[in-house]
């Protein structure tokens, strides 16, 4: 059998883990790394330990998955020479909880050049930021009503245009496609006469906004208690016309962002998203970056195709990226069932088996290896792709000892 960790890379960071309350590991001002780096120690604990009793065993590890599944496209079974016919993914939790089934997705990227020209006239220039959101992973955490700071600056922006020409200057925003946008940045020049009706406007939409998401409905949690919206003049740089700023404004205002329908046969599974995860000045050029994820091959593809012609018809370039399968899940295989069943024994308590909206490399896995059966599985893991991620230590404790307990007993699985 395969024990198997996805893993861009092990990452490890220079900040000290803060394990003040004894129950979590967490890291200081970045991302902990848990998320994939757990599965590829407990992992290799697995094959370096002497008295764990196991037979033929291989360890499968692969790199860049969070930037693109890039390792596991690449994965030559033949040239490894994998023989293993059974697959447990170490990147999927929380304990409890047997993974069968996950989306597939693709990227999508807006690109276009930007004639940026020094700025002529009496014009008045700003930077606008949306900070402080949650953020979160945008398969698993796509339903959670969190607002993304690309598309709230584009809402406040495009609003703007209907009143007055704006003109942009520059706009960056996110820094993963499987990470829904944190906080994002932008500068823009509108007519100073326009200065006090844009202040006014701004503020108006600024006060719906933290209306929403600071909400204080009777027995609801507020979405986002941090957000923050400021914008502050600034001193003048190159900018672009007012016709394309408005193009682009009103182009990314357009995109979806968050769940587009849910599974008809898995109550509360989403079944396609889109999050507009980047949004990236350099130079003259701008990029948009967008990851969209389905269940269903076909419906992926469908809005991929929306998202080209939208932006085919408002100037950009369209740049798609191969799109990686979803995982079918097969829960009554007989790997499935055994791991369920050995999983119950081990923590004397039921245990859930349940398809994700998040992409596992299982999916690109399973293509390759026709007929493999596998389950994934992972300790407890909050608030993944933040600042705030962290894992639970005895959940770490109760999947290592429970993978030594399945490799003692795995012979007694009949295929």
């Amino acid at each position: 059998m395969t024990p198997y960790c996805r893993g861009s890379h092990v990452l490890w960071h220079d900040e000290p883990a803060n394990q003040d309350n004894g129950e979590w590991v967490d890291a200081d001002g970045t991302t902990l790394g848990a998320d994939n780096a757990i599965g590829v120690s407990i992992a290799i604990a697995l094959l370096l330990d002497p008295e764990i009793t196991h037979g033929p065993l291989e360890l499968l590890i692969t790199v860049d998955e969070e930037t693109g599944l890039n390792g596991a496209f690449a994965l030559d079974i033949e040239k490894m020479g994998i023989e293993s016919k059974l697959l447990i993914n170490v990147d999927s939790g929380d304990l409890g909880t047997i993974t069968i089934g996950s989306a597939g997705g693709g990227d999508t990227t807006f690109k276009r050049e930007l004639t940026l020209k020094e700025p002529t006239g009496n014009l008045t220039f700003f930077e606008l930021t949306v900070s402080g959101l949650f953020g979160g992973h945008s398969g698993v955490d796509i339903h959670k009503h969190r607002a993304n700071a690309n598309k709230l600056i584009a809402r406040m922006l495009f609003s703007l245009t209907l009143q007055t020409d704006v003109y942009l200057s520059a706009w960056n925003g996110g820094s993963k496609h499987n990470a829904i946008t944190r906080e994002s940045t932008v500068r823009f020049a509108i007519p100073t006469e326009k200065q006090k009706a844009t202040d006014v406007l701004l503020d108006e939409i600024s006060k719906d906004i933290l209306s929403y998401y600071k909400s204080e409905v009777k027995g609801a949690e507020i979405l986002e208690p941090d957000i923050e919206i400021k914008w502050n003049p600034v001193e003048g740089a190159p900018i672009c016309s007012a016709e394309v700023s408005a193009t682009i404004l009103s182009s990314i205002n357009l995109l979806h962002q968050g769940p587009i329908s849910f599974s008809p046969s898995i109550e509360g599974l989403v079944e396609t998203s889109n999050n507009v995860a980047i949004i990236e000045t350099k130079d003259s050029d701008m990029k948009v970056q967008m990851s969209t994820r389905s269940s269903i091959d076909s419906e992926l593809e469908e809005f991929r195709k929306k998202l080209a012609s939208l932006g085919h018809l408002t100037g950009w370039e369209v740049i798609p990226k191969t799109p990686y399968p979803g995982w079918t899940p097969e829960p009554k295989s007989p790997f499935a069932s055994y791991f369920r069943s050995h999983y119950e024994k081990f923590v004397d308590d039921e245990v859930k088996m349940e398809a994700i909206h998040a992409g596992l490399e299982c999916g690109i896995i399973g293509s390759k290896i026709p007929g493999i059966q596998m389950v994934a599985i992972g300790p407890t893991e909050k608030d993944l792709h933040t600042p705030d991620e962290k894992v639970l230590i005895s959940d770490v404790i109760v999947v290592y000892e429970l993978l030594v307990s399945v490799l003692k007993d795995i012979s007694n699985l009949q295929l």
